[in-house]
C-alpha cells in the first residue's frame, strides 16, 4: 500500500488533486448527501487517480510532505500552523 492509498480524500482536494495540473480544469465531484466539491477530472470517487500510469509531470514530480515523512503532514489538527511550518521549513543556522 502506498501513501496516496491512506492519504484522506480532503487533503488530496487540498494539496495534490484540486485540479488538472496542465489546464487548470476542474469538475465537480458530487457524494453521498449531497456535498459538491471541486477536483482534477482524472480524480476518481474512489480518491485514487483515474489515469496514474499517464498522469502528467506535474502529478508525477508532486512533492508530497506525507511521503517525506511517512505521515500526516499539513492538515495534522493537533499541531500548531507554526510547527508544522518550522518543520518544511528550517532555520538556518548562522
Amino acid at each position: 500500500m502506498n501513501l496516496c492509498e491512506t492519504c484522506p480524500f480532503e487533503e488530496k482536494l487540498l494539496l495534490c488533486c484540486p485540479r488538472f495540473p496542465l489546464t487548470g480544469e476542474q469538475v465537480d465531484l458530487v457524494f453521498p448527501g449531497g456535498e459538491v466539491l471541486r477536483a482534477c477530472p482524472w480524480l476518481e470517487g474512489s480518491g485514487m487517480c483515474g489515469h496514474y500510469a499517464d498522469r502528467p509531470r506535474g502529478c508525477r514530480e508532486f512533492f508530497c510532505d506525507r511521503f517525506r515523512n511517512g505521515e500526516r503532514g499539513l492538515l495534522n489538527r493537533e499541531e500548531d500552523l507554526s510547527e508544522i511550518l518550522s518543520r518544511a521549513y528550517p532555520a538556518e543556522e548562522d
